[in-house]
């Protein structure tokens, strides 16, 4: 499994587009963010969580609303990360502006590496605002990117773009077997 991680890494530089009729092998789900930054400027969101729940978090994507709940991110927590680290977010804000490019990269990368090993399966990614913490988290149903955070870390990688990829191509890409006998979520 780790060759296979291993792998899709070694891919991401040097990946070649998808083909244009095929589907993309992974699902990349950032509206979160940009709803969020649709909302950010508004003094609301981090004076009044029922304004933070109602505006954004209700209307989260699913990717969102599982990470919410493995990481107990409640609207009270996002809206006082806002008020204590409002540079965390301003700083995510330019650094959101990659996403398309890692999508691009991230994408390609996937398409390639099924291609080398057509049972490789691709849990969907969601990128997302959340509370600061943590950088990341994964279950049986996905990769959930905490934007901020990520953005902020850059001990991991000083470039914004392959911290992005870099981090999310640990997700394993996983024989349809692997795990047989385990309960899957």
């Amino acid at each position: 499994m780790r060759f296979l991680a291993t792998a899709l890494g070694a891919l991401l530089m040097a990946a070649p587009g998808t083909a244009e009729n095929s589907p993309p092998r992974v699902q990349i789900v950032t509206s979160d963010v940009e709803r969020f930054y649709a909302l950010y400027d508004d003094p609301a969101l981090t004076a009044d969580p029922d304004a933070l729940a109602t505006r954004y978090l209700a209307d989260a994507s699913p990717g969102l609303e599982e990470f919410m709940v493995m990481r107990r991110i409640t609207p009270e927590r996002v809206a006082k990360a806002l008020r204590e680290k409002p540079e965390l977010f301003a700083d995510a804000r330019g650094c959101a502006a990659t996403l398309g490019n890692v999508r691009g990269r991230l994408t390609a990368a996937a398409d390639r590496l099924a291609e080398l090993y057509p049972p490789a399966i691709f849990p969907p990614i969601t990128i997302a605002i959340s509370r600061g913490t943590p950088v990341a988290a994964a279950n049986g149903k996905g990769l959930y990117v905490s934007l901020e955070a990520l953005c902020a870390a850059k001990f991991f990688e000083a470039d914004d773009e392959d911290r992005f990829v870099h981090v999310s191509a640990r997700i394993c890409p996983c024989p349809a077997t692997a795990g047989a006998g385990r309960k899957r979520e």
